[in-house]
Formats: structure tokens, C-alpha cells, sequence
């Protein structure tokens, strides 16, 4: 787990700038009078934070670089658009609405429908040919003194790390406490799911097929199979009924509190299964298996778990695993049960 080095101090100084400002803010007073600050709380040099062109053409000077060690990649690039009264003012229920349709940001993360700019993506992904892959940015966040928004590229797949939040007193820690864990922190394996409510779609093999790509790529992928038929389990040459005591063990060890024991039980389940392609390519994937009996207990059991009990539950045992992987893939049931539902809920994809 990080170890943060905020305190309520650096929270509050932030906090009154930002309750400084006007609701109609130029671009450039937000990132002199805001950002930089920002920037400065979460322990950056001013060497750290820069604004340089990435490339040959128009559009390619990002409006922060941030580089926790430089020389490495950037962590951190930063599009920032002006702070307007249409998005300062509007009601707290309209607030996400009216930022998704809003220009603004659309132009900072780089909409379709803004070919004026291509925001924040083309400093993520490798879209824009004029820019070194060795250049893009790990996350990316879009900010305009009231929306803000983290972004996360996993390879050449961009996606977000948190939903659009709108900047007040109780959310600007949040935000300081997420952009120190893209600074600092160690990253954490994309934990996908395919699901359909139909049986029969070839859901177990497009998830083998899936891991098994990203194995031969070099990738550190772990399955987890938590469809009660297990044919992922059997898939792998695993017997189901082999591993009927693990997951009740780790859940109560969690409830406990006591997370390094779940996870060393978890550690102890899971197998390694090695492959090796038609042309002599080796691979790995590791799985963690499952079983039909503690499974359903699971599902059925509404004396010890509810249902938020279970959600919590399962982020929990996937989130043991996510600094250990680079990908987590999840086979789950087509039915719409407590365990399908908990398990989605523990997705970044599905």
C-alpha cells in the first residue's frame, strides 16, 4: 500500500486556492495559480513538472509533463481548459451531464467530435505517429477547476481510472490522493470479465484465448474462474473438487481483517500452468481455480454476507492479487447472481 505523505495541511492550502478562484478563469491563471501549486504538495521539483513539445506539429505541447523520475517516461501528463461559470454554477445533479456534453472537455480528453483538438489521448496511446512511444504519459488527468477526470493506459488500451468528479472541499483530497498513487504508486493488472446472459457463447474460450495472447506477449495474466460449471478450471487440466475450501477460508480471514493470511491462502491456491505454441513459443498462465460447492454457499448465503458484503468481499480478494499481474481475467457465470454482481462490480472492463 502507498505510504502517503499528505496531511490535512497540504489538503487545506489547496482547498483555499482553489475556493480563490473566479468562476470564469483563464487556462493559463488555472495552471499558474492552481496546478502548480497542486503539483508542488505531492512532493514534485519544479525540474519534475514541464511543458515541452512532444513532437513535430501543431497540438503536440501537452499543458504538464510530469516526470517522477526523469529518466523514465513521463507518469503524469495533464490537459487543462479554462474554468467557465456554465459548469461552476449548474446544480449538483446536472453536473456530470453537462460536463460530458460540454466542449471543454470533450476538446481535453480528446473526443471524436473535437477535430480541432485531439486532448489528452494522443499523449497516452500511440495514435498520433509524431509523438516517441517512449514519451506517453502512464495516466493523464483533465481538470478545469471544476470537472476533473483520471485516465489509465494499460498497454495501448486507454480507458478511465475514475469517473468525471466535480472539484469541492471534499473532493479535492481524493484527487491529491489519486494523483500521488499514478505518481508513486506500483501499477495494478487490468482486471477484465466477459459476460453474456446467454450460456454456449464460447465466453470460457474467448477469455483462454484472451490470456493466452497477452502470456506470449510477456504479460503476467491470472485467471480467476468464478462461473459454478468451472469448465475454465477443467480447461487447464484442474480438478474442481480439488480446491473446495479456499475461498470460504480467505473471505473469513478478510472479514477478519487479517489480509495477509487471505492472501497467502489465495497464493496457495493458485496453479501455474505452463504452454507451449506449435512453434516452440513458451507461455504461462496462472489460474485460480474453482469449485461448484463453495461457490453457490457463497451465492446463497445471506446470513453471514449481504449483498454489499459480498461486493466489498470480492474487491477485496481482486484487489490482493492486482499488484502481481499485469491482467486479471475473470470467467463468470451467466446468470445475474450475487456472485456475477459482485465480480463486475470488481472490474475495470467487462
Amino acid at each position: 500500500m502507498l505510504a502517503t505523505t499528505l496531511n490535512k495541511i497540504s489538503y487545506d492550502n489547496i482547498i483555499q486556492i482553489w475556493k480563490s478562484l473566479p468562476n470564469d478563469y483563464a487556462e493559463q491563471n488555472l495552471e499558474l495559480n492552481f496546478i502548480q501549486p497542486l503539483l508542488l504538495s505531492l512532493n514534485l521539483e519544479i525540474s519534475q513538472i514541464l511543458n515541452i513539445h512532444l513532437g513535430i506539429g501543431s497540438g503536440l505541447k501537452p499543458d504538464r509533463l510530469i516526470y517522477p523520475n526523469l529518466d523514465k517516461p513521463p507518469a503524469l501528463v495533464i490537459e487543462i481548459k479554462k474554468r467557465v461559470s456554465s459548469l461552476a454554477t449548474v446544480d449538483d445533479q446536472d453536473f456530470i451531464d453537462e460536463c460530458q456534453k460540454h466542449q471543454l472537455y470533450k476538446n481535453a480528453v480528446g473526443y471524436k467530435d473535437s477535430p480541432i483538438e485531439n486532448g489528452i489521448k494522443q499523449y497516452l496511446n500511440k495514435s498520433n505517429n509524431n509523438i516517441d512511444p517512449n514519451r506517453l504519459a502512464s495516466y493523464g488527468l483533465v481538470f478545469n477547476g471544476d470537472f476533473f477526470q483520471l485516465w489509465r493506459r494499460v498497454d495501448g488500451l486507454i480507458l478511465p481510472l475514475t469517473p468525471i468528479q466535480r472539484m469541492t472541499e471534499s473532493t479535492i483530497p481524493e484527487l491529491m490522493q489519486q494523483l500521488e498513487y499514478c505518481l508513486y504508486g506500483k501499477p495494478k493488472a487490468l482486471v477484465s470479465a466477459i459476460w453474456n446472459r446467454k450460456g454456449g457463447v464460447a465466453k470460457t474460450t474467448n477469455t483462454l484465448n484472451l490470456a493466452s495472447v497477452l502470456a506470449l506477449e510477456g504479460k503476467k495474466v491470472l485467471l480467476l474462474d468464478l462461473d459454478t460449471q468451472n469448465d475454465l478450471t477443467r480447461a487447464l487440466g484442474l480438478e474442481p473438487k480439488n480446491y473446495s475450501e479456499y475461498l470460504e477460508l480467505s473471505l473469513k480471514k478478510i472479514q477478519a481483517g487479517h489480509l495477509d493470511d487471505a492472501k497467502q491462502i489465495l497464493d496457495d491456491t493458485v496453479q501455474i500452468r505452463n504452454y507451449r505454441t506449435t512453434d516452440k513459443k513458451s507461455f504461462a498462465l496462472s489460474i485460480l481455480p474453482g469449485e461448484q460447492k463453495s461457490q453457490e454457499k457463497f451465492k446463497t448465503n445471506a446470513t453471514e454476507y449481504d449483498q454489499r458484503e459480498k461486493i466489498q468481499l470480492f474487491q477485496k480478494i481482486i484487489k490482493l492479487f492486482t499488484e502481481d499481474y499485469d491482467y486479471i481475467f475473470i470467467d463468470i457465470s451467466p446468470a445475474s447472481d450475487p456472485l456475477t454482481i459482485a465480480t463486475l462490480l470488481s472490474c475495470d472492463t467487462f
